[in-house]
């Protein structure tokens, strides 16, 4: 059995992985939107009918890049309000899941991450896994996609 600090540590350093994740996908959304606008900037030695098409599509690039910036700093914005000193009993925003099948944390969506402790999926609360296991705890059973998952461990 776990100590609460361990339990807590094992929390910090998923959501310390989870920021690093979300922090270079801000980093690369940023570069890509910088150099589609840097792109649409340049004088070329083109016809201007040329360049005004190849400039039109760098502007649709750079506010594409743009939004994804955003969302992404919206999701690490998600991730520094996650309190992860607290150690709950039930499947909630911020727990860690250990199911008979794999591991979870509640959090951003992200899919599969590592850390020392091994590996887990960082999902979100509007996931249809999480609104399956809801408010359960630890020896709760739930169904997803026709698998029964037993709950092992919450917090």
């Amino acid at each position: 059995m776990r100590s609460e600090q361990e339990l807590i540590e094992i929390k910090r350093k998923l959501l310390d992985t989870c920021k690093e994740i979300q922090k270079s996908l801000v980093m690369n959304a940023k570069e890509a939107m910088e150099t589609a606008q840097e792109s649409a900037n340049q004088e070329e030695a083109a016809t201007e009918e040329k360049f005004e098409s190849f400039r039109a599509q760098c502007q649709a690039d750079r506010d594409m890049f743009a939004r994804q910036y955003s969302e992404h700093l919206a999701t690490l914005s998600v991730l520094s309000s996650i309190p992860y000193e607290k150690v709950w009993k039930t499947v909630q925003p911020g727990s860690v899941v250990i199911t008979d099948k794999q591991k979870m944390f509640v959090s951003v969506s992200l899919g599969k991450i590592k850390t020392p402790d091994g590996e887990y999926f960082a999902i979100s609360p509007n996931s249809p896994i999480y609104a399956a296991m809801q408010g359960k705890k630890a020896g709760d059973k739930f169904s997803f996609r026709n698998v029964t998952h037993e709950i092992k461990e919450v917090f």
